[in-house]
């Protein structure tokens, strides 16, 4: 019988690309450990994407955002919501991102609990000046600061 080895992603290469957003994000539960090892509900966004190269080629790629972090309130000032006068990123009543598109840098990460693994991250969204907010803490976020 053969043995398949074992399954390693294909990265795409790190850059500035074009990215379209090719499929309705999805909102996800999931539960992790805290530093004191303590479990605790995190909410994390699943969006796939299609990335488009320098030479006109297309590829997919599927980023997951966790709601408190940085990269996840760039992706919502990337797809046209505002930053209100209390720094919290608002979105409009009806809010469709499938087929918006922006651009940013795709790097490798190793993940944290195996660095032996890497992983894709969509970062450093080409933004207008004024984009620089405070993310809130983990505790702070709401299913309202979830448009979709």
């Amino acid at each position: 019988m053969t043995t398949l080895p074992d399954y390693e992603p294909r990265l795409i290469a790190e850059g500035f690309y074009h990215f379209t957003v090719s499929g309705e994000p999805e909102v996800r539960r999931s539960r992790t450990k805290d530093t004191q090892g303590k479990s605790k509900e995190t909410l994390n966004v699943k969006v796939k994407l299609l990335v488009t190269f320098p030479d006109g080629r297309n590829t997919s790629h599927t980023e997951v955002f966790f709601v408190h972090e940085q990269r996840y309130r760039d992706f919502l000032l990337a797809m046209g919501c505002e930053k209100g006068p209390d720094g919290r990123i608002h979105t409009p009543e009806s809010f469709d991102v499938v087929g918006k598109t922006f651009e940013a840098e795709l790097i490798h990460e190793p993940q944290k609990s195996d660095p032996s693994k890497i992983w894709a991250r969509v970062v450093n969204f080409k933004l207008g000046a004024d984009a620089d907010s405070d993310v809130p803490a983990p505790g702070d976020v709401t299913d309202d600061d979830i448009p979709f």
